[in-house]
């Protein structure tokens, strides 16, 4: 295995991602002694390639909530895109809890519906159409639609439909003929 403790560049991280070594970027990846841009290169490197990928250490990682000022949301964000390329079901719950998580950075919870969206699991349709609904979630819509759109229309199909009813109903009648 291609020694790790000494990364002082990118081009180390292209090297192992372009010999497909899983295992080293995965190394630096968890490296805390790593320079924080070697390993959001070395996440997204594992993003382009995620067979093989360390789910746990990942999952765990996500999990974490910063505290204010802590700059590794990036890093996050990339880890939960690498989740959504996985495309290992059992990831949901953990993308769903960080997405119903009112105190997280809101790009943690835009990354969190994308990811939902490429998994495809359609067990999250509820949570996110729950979400969809909640007045106070206006920074996100925008990803909670691209993730139902991703999913299942048969399934997504009556749930967006009662949505739209309800809230989008005066919208709806200003467009009315009856107003012209």
């Amino acid at each position: 295995m291609e020694q790790i403790a000494n990364i002082s560049s990118s081009s180390t991280v292209s090297d192992l991602a372009k010999k497909g070594n899983i295992q080293g970027l995965m190394t630096l990846l968890k490296d805390p002694n790593q320079s924080l841009g070697l390993r959001e290169e070395a996440a997204g490197a594992l993003a382009k390639q995620p067979a093989g990928v360390d789910l746990d250490f990942v999952l765990r990682f996500v999990k974490k909530v910063l505290v204010p000022g802590d700059e590794q949301y990036r890093l996050r964000c990339i880890l939960i895109t690498l989740i959504g390329e996985v495309g290992d079901f059992r990831t949901t719950k953990t993308l769903i809890r960080l997405l119903n998580n009112k105190n997280e950075d809101f790009r943690i919870r835009y990354t969190a519906a994308h990811a939902i969206g490429r998994l495809g699991d359609d067990s999250a349709i509820g949570s996110l159409i729950s979400i969809l609904e909640d007045p106070r979630d206006t920074e996100i819509k925008s990803s909670i639609v691209a993730a139902l759109l991703a999913l299942d229309e048969a399934k997504i199909a009556l749930p967006v439909i009662k949505y739209m009813k309800s809230r989008l109903k005066d919208e709806f009648k200003l467009m009315s003929p009856d107003n012209y």
